[in-house]
């Protein structure tokens, strides 16, 4: 599934999180396995708890680290696209 900006997405309910000195770490039940993500991901990581707009989180992206909506864009597709392909997050069409 090609996710776009205007694509719903929601963190999968079988991972839990926590934060370990500024980076967010996934574990994925019922493997257990392990993912880091660091300070921008754990960002949109907490933003993905409840159904999201991709296009709402390029914007966090660029409010909270001055980043240029296009560079954005093209980081929080691919992280969406990589936590998809794990089994991570949920799309919603």
């Amino acid at each position: 599934m090609k996710i776009l900006t205007e694509t719903l997405v929601i963190a999968n309910s079988e991972v839990a999180f926590s934060e370990i000195e500024g980076r967010t770490i996934l574990i994925k039940a019922p493997m257990s396995t392990m993912h880091t993500l660091n300070n921008t991901g754990g960002l949109i990581w907490k933003n993905l708890q409840n159904e999201i707009v991709v296009s709402n989180l390029v914007d966090l992206v660029c409010d909270n680290y001055d980043a240029e909506k296009d560079v954005a864009e093209a980081d929080v597709l691919e992280l969406l696209e990589a936590l998809y392909k794990l089994e991570l997050i949920n799309v919603k069409s």
